[in-house]
């Protein structure tokens, strides 16, 4: 009896403690499904300060503040929501290294900092956006949104500018493997694996472009303003593709 009470209060801290963190996941994810990402990102910081390496915690941290930190119009203050996504992208692979969603999450921080620089600093990032991509891809090949990062690659790599090719030219010992034509490839497995992820038919769509293809470009177009929005961005996605649509032709 001595031993058993303390037994039995521990037994019930552990059990409301792991109710606690599974209300707080919930909370979260039906705070994100309706477009409220502010307050589903406090739900996920405030289960990652009770439970430091709670692996959904920590990947849900760094993909909200990058995808907030992208909308804001203060660079200062974007950079320092990029900043602390990379942080917890960081924790996250160093704890999960085995994990597609670490690498993926690794893969689109880097690609959100790299948007952000130019030159050598730009070029920086190309080899390791790619690298946890394609780690990402063979752990989970049904990974939509490394392949999508994948596309993003060869459409960034492919429209460096001279300075940066140079440097690109530098880091590889010579031009890596990029084009428009891959980018589609990688786009359109995403876009196989998850058919409403409206920003990857936009990516799609400008890669068609690049290939002169304006006629199935536009298609994609029309048909990516029909989708459902999933989240805060498509909107504002929808928006751009009514614009391209509307330059195009």
């Amino acid at each position: 009896m001595k031993y058993f009470i303390p037994l039995l209060i521990c037994f019930f801290s552990n059990m409301l403690y792991g109710q606690d963190i599974e209300n707080l996941l919930n909370e979260a994810h039906t705070l994100e499904a309706t477009f409220k990402e502010h307050s589903a990102l406090e739900k996920y910081l405030e289960v990652q300060r009770i439970q430091p390496l709670n692996q959904t915690a920590l990947y849900k941290c760094a993909e909200l503040l990058g995808k907030i930190g992208a909308r804001e119009k203060n660079t200062t203050i974007r950079d320092k929501k990029y900043s602390n996504a990379f942080s917890f992208s960081k924790m996250l692979l160093k704890n999960y290294p085995n994990s597609d969603l670490a690498h993926e999450s690794m893969s689109i921080v880097l690609g959100r900092l790299a948007l952000t620089k130019s030159g050598k600093e730009k070029v920086d990032y190309v080899k390791e956006i790619k690298q946890h991509a394609e780690q990402a891809i063979k752990i989970n090949p049904n990974n939509f949104k490394a392949w999508h990062v994948l596309g993003r690659w060869h459409y960034e790599v492919s429209s460096l500018n001279f300075i940066e090719t140079t440097a690109i030219r530098l880091l590889f010992g010579g031009m890596p493997n990029a084009s428009f034509k891959l980018a589609v490839k990688a786009f359109e497995k995403a876009a196989e694996i998850n058919a409403k992820f409206c920003l990857n038919f936009l990516e799609l769509a400008k890669s068609y472009h690049k290939l002169n293809q304006t006629n199935k470009a536009t298609l994609i177009l029309k048909h990516l303003v029909n989708l459902p929005n999933t989240n805060e961005d498509d909107p504002e996605i929808k928006l751009k593709a009514l614009g391209y649509l509307k330059s195009w032709n």
